[in-house]
């Protein structure tokens, strides 16, 4: 019998979206926490140094690598852990241990 892909099957629940939408969650928490709304395009400036992140991910074809998806999720929880941010975490998202935070170099 020879090797075929079934490329017709597509799961109801695709992790992009899912992941997707964790980070989507994880923006709108943000802005809902702090002073005055934070844009998606100001925080994509903030959390990657890329303005349009969080505008491409609200877009159906907006694509993430995973390395991404964790940088963003450690960002979110190193703000709510070090006292930057008020935000509440999203229930069903995983939190990243304290241990993933990523230590800020400065310059000198």
């Amino acid at each position: 019998m020879a090797n075929q892909k079934n490329t017709s099957f597509r799961s109801p629940y695709p992790a992009d979206k899912v992941l997707r939408g964790h980070m989507l969650a994880l923006a709108k928490a943000y802005s809902d926490a702090a002073d005055t709304p934070v844009s998606l395009k100001t925080l994509g400036e903030r959390v990657l140094r890329d303005s349009q992140f969080f505008i491409r991910l609200a877009e159906p074809k907006g694509s993430f690598t995973a390395p991404k998806y964790d940088q963003v999720l450690i960002w979110f929880a190193q703000e709510r852990h070090e006292g930057r941010s008020a935000m509440r975490w999203p229930d069903g998202i995983p939190c990243p241990p304290k241990s993933h935070f990523k230590k800020l170099e400065t310059a000198e």
